[in-house]
């Protein structure tokens, strides 16, 4: 992190104690004792700290409110009037400059910090078992890191495996069973750190032989968007597991082009709609199957794009090298990635 935190304060505690928070997350504080050089900073620092006085001052001079504002001060609760100033500034926090505030203070700044450019979350769902939608996520993992954009991969099925179709089965790094989430919030940079990497790509899944249990992916979809550009998620048809497409900003539903395929899709569509946003299709070629165009006038979202029935795929994919690249996978992933503004290179 190297964006500054602006101390908005005259008092040297409040000072102290902001410079302490930013240094345990990596970050520089940089300290303003006056109205006018507080409003300069207002609007587009990541983060503001300040004392009673500047926040009086602050509300005076009529600023906006604002996210990601701490409010600092040693008599904290004792003062009606410094909890008015707090709703009047936008103040997510009220502390005293002591280290019993630490812990909320650095989840506070570190929301801040990490979330200056969340990450677009792309959810994929296999319409029925089989119908490949592992190896689309994998393969829309690997093509937005060939982009140079930062990718995390998440497998949500207990039962795993996306590493094996990532080609990635022996990489080092954390699985489901062994990411310690610490009962809290969980911080992005941390994240990434313990999560192996595969081909440019950050991936967590469960291990061969842990537990079953997926944990609730929630918080982990949370901080991996807070340090990434792109998070796909590989989601089971489960109902239970369903609801974390709230967090995506595309579902994308893969179909097989045949009438079981069809037919279990307008099923799940029912489901998915109800916790995700944007959802459309993605037609999988079958031998002797129905088409893209017939997949079309059978569903009610929109069919973006079909990757086509290539043996290579799965023979790639069993022979430990992850999931093939064809023409028609690279304008799948090009068709699905321009609709969430990531087509091109950063």
């Amino acid at each position: 992190m190297d964006a500054a935190v602006v101390v908005a304060a005259t008092d040297v505690v409040t000072r102290e104690a902001a410079a302490r928070w930013a240094a345990a997350l990596g970050a520089v504080t940089e300290p303003v004792g006056s109205v006018a050089a507080a409003r300069r900073h207002w609007a587009e620092a990541p983060a503001v700290v300040v004392d009673a006085a500047m926040a009086r001052s602050l509300a005076d001079a009529e600023v906006a409110r604002r996210p990601h504002v701490l409010l600092v001060d040693a008599e904290v609760g004792h003062d009606d009037e410094l909890w008015r100033l707090a709703v009047r500034l936008g103040a997510a926090l009220v502390c005293r400059p002591d280290a019993q505030a630490q812990a909320e203070a650095l989840e506070l700044l570190a929301a801040a910090l990490e979330g200056r450019a969340e990450a677009c979350v792309l959810a994929v769902v296999g319409a029925v078992g089989g119908a490949g939608a592992s190896t689309v996520a994998a393969g829309l993992a690997l093509a937005s890191a060939r982009r140079s954009w930062r990718t995390v991969l998440c497998d949500l099925d207990p039962c795993g495996g996306l590493d094996l179709v990532l080609g990635a089965e022996v990489e080092e790094g954390a699985r489901w069973d062994t990411l310690d989430l610490g009962g809290g919030r969980l911080p992005a940079g941390a994240l990434v750190e313990v999560l192996p990497r595969h081909r440019g790509v950050s991936y967590l899944t469960r291990s061969r032989d842990g537990s079953a249990a997926v944990p609730d992916a929630r918080g982990v979809v949370s901080a991996a968007r807070r340090a990434a550009d792109l998070v796909v998620i590989d989601v089971p048809r489960h109902p239970s597991a369903l609801s974390v497409l709230a967090a995506a900003e595309l579902t994308l539903v893969v179909v097989p082009e045949d009438l079981r395929g069809v037919a279990a899709a307008r099923r799940l569509l029912g489901a998915v709609h109800e916790s995700a946003g944007t959802v459309v299709a993605v037609g999988r070629g079958v031998p002797g199957g129905l088409g893209r165009a017939v997949l079309a006038t059978h569903l009610p979202v929109p069919v973006v794009a079909r990757t086509a029935h290539r043996r290579a795929v799965p023979r790639s994919v069993a022979a430990g090298r992850g999931p093939a690249r064809t023409r028609s996978s690279d304008a799948l992933a090009a068709t699905v990635l321009g609709l969430v503004g990531l087509g091109t290179r950063p």
